[in-house]
């Protein structure tokens, strides 16, 4: 195996060229593509984990796949598994309830679809290989309530109903998704960039005495209660998280 000037690692009778270890930054990536391999030459199933009989050969591998300066910390004396584990311990993403935290919190960016799904999935991987698990009911609920619930407020409020009181499955949140998309695309582009300069006003300081903001309008209730989200229980008129959507006028900073 050969290391290059950009710190890959070509593994022997694989097509694969490996990002080699350097820290946590990596270790996500570079712990899967490893494992695929360890399966496809046998050296390690889910049933005994590494082969007894390949572990040299595996050892070796993950010797040959890190930094020099992991190389010198790693207990490559103690086999395969210790090494591993010992890598996951140090690189590896331990504090699950933080990483779901970030993973709830995910937020979008203007209206910029594809940007939010690339970093709902990336927070999504994170969580799954610290071992959390999350089914397509939470991972929906995520979604619906971190996307931009003006722009796509009808959508919301269309995939909640039709979703009412079912078990959400893989299918279903596709076909969640799908329906996101689709209001995007439906959505002329005139209206698409209004939508657009509204949230970069929004995300902007204040720079002056005349700078505004729109707020959401809510009914007695939904103060007093607190709500955070569309239900489609509620029928106040003129409210935000109501039937009929509703804004306070544009408030003078």
């Amino acid at each position: 195996m050969a290391e290059n000037t950009r710190s890959t690692a070509t593994i022997e009778n694989s097509e694969s060229k490996v990002e080699k270890l350097n820290g946590k930054t990596n270790y996500l990536g570079w712990s899967k593509v490893m494992m695929s391999e360890f399966k496809q030459r046998s050296y390690w199933s889910n049933k005994i984990g590494f082969n007894k009989t390949f572990e040299e050969k595996a050892a070796a591998l993950i010797l040959k796949s890190v930094s020099l300066k992991i190389a010198a910390m790693l207990p490559d004396d103690e086999g395969p598994t210790v090494m591993w584990d010992w890598l996951k311990s140090e690189y590896g993403l331990d504090d699950l309830y933080q990483i779901k935290k970030e993973l709830k919190n995910v937020k979008m960016t203007g209206i910029d679809l594809d940007g939010f799904w690339e970093k709902f999935n990336m927070a999504l991987a994170l969580y799954k290989s610290a071992g959390g698990k999350m089914n397509y009911e939470d991972q929906l609920d995520i979604v619906l309530e971190n996307i931009n619930s003006t722009f796509y407020l009808d959508v919301i409020r269309k995939i909640r109903l039709e979703n009412k009181n079912e078990e959400i499955d893989s299918k279903m949140f596709l076909t969640a998704k799908e329906a996101l998309k689709d209001h995007f695309n439906a959505t002329p582009q005139n209206i698409r960039n209004k939508f657009k300069e509204n949230s970069n006003m929004a995300e902007m300081e204040p720079e002056s005495a005349n700078a505004v903001v729109r707020q959401k309008k809510l009914c007695e209730w939904c103060k007093k209660n607190k709500r955070w989200k569309i239900q489609n229980s509620h029928v106040k008129e003129n409210c935000f998280y109501g039937d009929k959507p509703g804004w306070d006028k544009l408030v003078r900073i």
